[in-house]
């Protein structure tokens, strides 16, 4: 039988990696938690969110506002533009020495740091950009390069792009013009949760559990 599971969502609009990890020191570890699950989005690496992008599409914007055909082919064309610089935007933001995605390692490593200390298991979940989630999936390759350092420094990793491939965007969408995920992203992402946290809350012998704590200390 799965174990009985109390969830405590501490997500707060418009944060960061490093900020979360305050907020985990100054409140979260208040409750004592056995497992803490870190949501990581393209954009914490200092990056532009992808409202922003979409937000820039306004060449033409008083012309646009009385023609409908004319909104239509600029938008098709500036669509192409933006879907470009956001790609690139989000790719080159995740090289070594980019001063967010050093700032979003750092933050890991601490929160590693952190449930070593206070005993408690430490995830980091990857939720993708909701845009093409196909074969065409433009950030492939960001993913990987998240995933590579999570699995080198130790840390659990949950790519939830894998519960999300093959749906169509428009679909897990809050708003055609807000791309934050909606309920079925939501609950798509929880399902591919599900088994990870049960894997790490399954009863364990707890003498057993302090005797691994004390040792990983000491190291």
């Amino acid at each position: 039988a799965a174990p009985e599971i109390q969830a405590l969502n501490f997500g707060i609009s418009d944060s960061s990696t490093p900020r979360q990890i305050e907020l985990l020191e100054k409140v979260v570890l208040g409750f004592q938690p056995d497992v803490v699950i870190l949501v990581l989005f393209l954009n914490d690496a200092d990056l532009r969110g992808t409202s922003e992008f979409l937000r820039d599409g306004k060449v033409f914007a008083p012309l646009r506002r009385h023609s409908f055909f004319l909104n239509a082919l600029i938008g098709s064309v500036e669509a192409s533009r933006l879907h470009a610089e956001m790609v690139e935007h989000y790719q080159s933001g995740y090289t070594d020495g980019r001063p967010g995605w050093e700032a979003v390692k750092a933050a890991l490593q601490k929160g590693k740091a952190l449930s070593v200390t206070e005993g408690f298991e430490w995830v980091v979940a990857l939720y993708p950009v909701l845009f093409q989630l196909d074969h065409r999936y433009p950030f492939d390759e960001v993913h990987r390069t998240i995933a590579q350092y999570c699995q080198a420094a130790d840390i659990p990793f949950v790519d939830l792009l894998d519960s999300l491939r093959g749906q169509r965007d428009l679909d897990l969408w809050v708003h055609r013009t807000d791309q934050h995920p909606n309920e079925r992203a939501h609950a798509l992402a929880a399902a591919g949760l599900a088994d990870r946290v049960e894997q790490l809350v399954m009863p364990v012998d707890k003498d057993r559990k302090r005797e691994l704590l004390s040792e990983q200390i000491g190291k």
